[in-house]
């Protein structure tokens, strides 16, 4: 069980990561696409309508992608937490993660799904003592 939260935890983060990075990218050239249509959409109060809702989307996405960056950031601190066999205590850094960019850019979640089952995985490992490791062998005698 601990593999398995480890590893949805860098999988999570390495996804959150990635698609923060490309959704921060991609919602700046949206950007420059909307001050195009909003110096098109001068004459017409239709088109700058339809162009202040793409304007109110585009801020959302943005703001979607500084969380998922920010859920990444979570989700490498639940890593290594999840990693020294500290789950208990990486389990609200995970679900904070995973939970944080759906609030504000639903899309999110498909990235930060990971974070949340790990999580979710994190809050079910056995507490106890961490493993130790293997006693040395007995010397061997000629």
């Amino acid at each position: 069980m601990r593999l398995a939260v480890f590893l949805c935890a860098s999988l999570g983060a390495a996804a959150t990561g990635l698609m923060g990075m490309y959704m921060v990218g991609s919602s700046y050239a949206r950007g420059d696409q909307l001050a195009r249509a909003e110096r098109w959409s001068r004459d017409s109060p239709a088109r700058r309508a339809s162009v202040r809702g793409l304007e109110r989307e585009a801020d959302r996405q943005r703001a979607g992608a500084y969380a998922l960056l920010a859920a990444c950031a979570l989700g490498v601190l639940g890593t290594v937490l999840a990693r020294r066999e500290r789950e208990r205590l990486a389990a609200p850094f995970l679900l904070a993660g995973g939970v944080a960019p759906a609030f504000l850019w639903w899309p999110g979640l498909f990235a930060s799904g990971l974070l949340l089952l790990a999580g979710a995985l994190a809050v079910t490992v056995k507490s106890g003592a961490p493993r130790s490791p293997p006693a040395d062998p007995p010397p061997a005698t000629p």
